[in-house]
């Protein structure tokens, strides 16, 4: 995406992606993670949550990426 050569993916998974990043980082969650295994536990059902929430575009992105390494790889597919 940085790169500009792939543009499909919508602000909102942009956003969540930079939020749950932003809520991992941070000290203050709302299970304080010193509390060994339920500290954690936010954190990893956030993880989970995401990926299952941006698992549509990541899909669509893999797919495109495929089609450009056949084409690079001068094996063009047929749409």
């Amino acid at each position: 995406y940085a790169s500009g050569d792939y543009r499909e993916v919508s602000t909102e998974t942009i956003l969540l992606l930079v939020a749950s990043i932003i809520y991992f980082v941070m000290p203050f969650d709302v299970i304080p993670d010193i509390l060994v295994g339920l500290g954690f536990a936010d954190d990893a059902a956030l993880l989970a949550w995401t990926l299952r929430s941006v698992s549509d575009d990541l899909k669509r992105f893999e797919e495109w990426e495929k089609h450009e390494y056949e084409v690079v790889e001068g094996e063009i597919v047929d749409e």
